[in-house]
């Protein structure tokens, strides 16, 4: 009786599984590499005020950008988490870019690449983090 129970939900969890987008950067074995880079993961505030993402472009860069809609804080803490679980942190200065506040890091010039894997990515301000964790993936 208890079987009958779990088959609907473990086939309901099999069907949503499917329905799922796949992520950028997750890849079946033997799917063709995706042409461009493009985001690799991003985060909007609720009030869209603050804008998160990482992104690829090229042979490999990787950009950390923020973006803020006025200028509720002058510096901000950037974290790298990775792969070994490693974390290195920096300060940086967030610039006027036009209508908006941002600042876009260059990940090879900042920080220490530490091999192949999924690196995550934590912005804060103030004492407070700004978003979820982003990551991206190191081939």
């Amino acid at each position: 009786m208890r079987r009958s129970a779990r088959l609907p939900l473990a086939a309901a969890v099999a069907a949503a599984a499917l329905a799922l987008p796949v992520s950028a950067g997750a890849q079946a074995p033997g799917d063709p590499v995706p042409p461009a880079p493009g985001p690799v993961s991003s985060y909007v505030s609720p009030s869209g005020d603050i804008t998160l993402r990482t992104r690829a472009r090229g042979a490999g860069q990787i950009y950390l950008e923020l973006g803020a809609q006025a200028r509720y804080f002058a510096r901000y803490r950037l974290c790298v988490s990775a792969p070994t679980r490693r974390r290195d942190c920096r300060v940086f200065t967030l610039r006027r870019r036009g209508r908006i506040y941002g600042s876009v890091v260059r990940w090879q010039r900042s920080f220490p690449p530490r091999g192949v894997g999924t690196y995550r990515v934590t912005w804060s301000a103030e004492g407070n983090r700004l978003g979820p964790a982003l990551v991206f993936i190191i081939r």
